[in-house]
């Protein structure tokens, strides 16, 4: 087999870029999914960055961050315990959701969505409607 060089493989076409900030932020978001998995009593302390990375609408990516934020989050809800994401997150984190089911971009839109349902489901239909009348 004829050994190649580097740049002459199918995946490599010599492109690089910086590391946007957003991406290191989007990686976050996955080891906080992590996180709540094994330590979910620490995986709190994170949630008032997670709110307010989910409230950055600042940069030409953001629905993308946005995207992953509206994945994860129902399952870091579930990881922690019901008391604690209704305590640290939920009230923070609705305002940003709601905001992006009206961003324009559909695919942000779609998983904020069921980033909603999903919670509705967690915390039960009469507490996560009292909490939506207030938008």
């Amino acid at each position: 087999a004829r050994v190649m060089k580097r740049g002459g493989g199918c995946m490599d076409h010599g492109f690089a870029r910086e590391r946007e900030p957003w991406e290191s932020s989007d990686g976050a978001i996955y080891m906080l999914r992590e996180l709540s998995s094994v330590y979910p009593d620490k995986a709190t302390q994170f949630f008032p960055s997670l709110i307010e990375v989910a409230g950055v609408r600042t940069f030409a990516h953001y629905t993308s961050l946005q995207d992953t934020i509206w994945k994860q989050v129902p399952i870091i809800a579930k990881n922690v315990v019901k008391t604690m994401f209704k305590r640290h997150l939920l009230e923070g984190i609705l305002p940003e959701v709601i905001d992006a089911l009206q961003c324009g971009n559909h695919l942000t839109m779609n998983s904020a969505g069921e980033c909603i349902e999903n919670i509705a489901r967690l915390v039960g239909t009469r507490v996560s409607r009292a909490r939506l009348d207030d938008f």
